[in-house]
């Protein structure tokens, strides 16, 4: 057997070294019952000193939460969705969907980066050229579809970032796709965060079906209209396009079948 070459020895370990630490932090998230912490219930019992802190110490809660929103992405914790809604409650609308859409484009982009780095290759070479036409497809218009996922709520905010990087797809695509993206499921979050204050101070108890709203998922429908919308002019156009060439195409075989 051909002994491994140094830049595969490191590579491996690279792999590895990825793998235990994304895999201890998700071990521990769900021994430690981690997601408690992360939950309407928390969120209900710190809602008044929470709030207090945000206006006696803005800067100091803004960057705390901009760092644990962008490890919970990085890392693939299962909190993001919670996350943004606590964006609204803290900081309002506008102010929670920005910082929520940076810090979730920051962790996003460096999960990109290091799936890229260290499994790209790899999955390569695993796959040869079955996924060959897929990567091309989706290379193609990686910033719609990227868009497009991160619009969809039913798909896995870490699948939107490792994905992509093993298809091949370019940093700046990938970064402003996720950027753009991330704004119309943010803002409904955050805007459902806004009213939980006073259904938590009137003792009730918030849940995520108050989220699917008319008004939510006509939001989500037309932003992702808007997403693939440059795919269906495309291939609109290119049909239009194709069709007088086919047909004159037609026209020259017959004639010269004539003569």
């Amino acid at each position: 057997m051909k002994p491994l070459s140094l830049r595969k020895r490191f590579l491996l370990l690279r792999q590895g070294l990825v793998l235990l630490v994304l895999g201890g932090v998700l071990t521990a998230y769900f021994l430690f019952d981690l997601g408690q912490w992360f939950s309407f219930e928390a969120l209900a019992a710190r809602s008044v000193g929470a709030r207090d802190l945000a206006i006696e110490q803005p800067f100091k809660v803004v960057a705390l939460f901009l760092v644990t929103l962008s490890l919970v992405t990085l890392f693939c914790v299962p909190a993001v969705a919670i996350m943004q809604i606590l964006s609204g409650f803290l900081f309002g609308v506008l102010l929670g969907t920005l910082l929520s859409v940076v810090a979730q484009t920051s962790g996003g982009l460096l999960a990109f980066l290091i799936a890229r780095s260290t499994f790209r290759d790899s999955f390569t070479r695993l796959t040869g050229s079955y996924l060959a036409g897929l990567e091309a497809g989706f290379r193609a218009n990686a910033f719609t579809y990227i868009v497009a996922l991160r619009m969809t709520p039913v798909m896995p905010y870490w699948v939107v970032n490792i994905a992509p990087s093993l298809l091949g797809v370019s940093v700046m695509p990938f970064l402003l796709g996720t950027l753009l993206g991330a704004i119309p499921l943010t803002f409904v979050y955050a805007t459902f965060g806004t009213g939980l204050g006073e259904v938590i101070e009137a003792g009730g108890s918030p849940d995520l079906k108050d989220l699917v709203t008319p008004r939510a998922i006509a939001l989500v429908v037309v932003a992702l209209l808007f997403a693939f919308a440059p795919i269906l002019l495309r291939r609109w156009l290119g049909r239009k396009v194709s069709g007088p060439r086919d047909a004159c195409k037609h026209v020259q075989s017959d004639h010269k079948t004539i003569n």
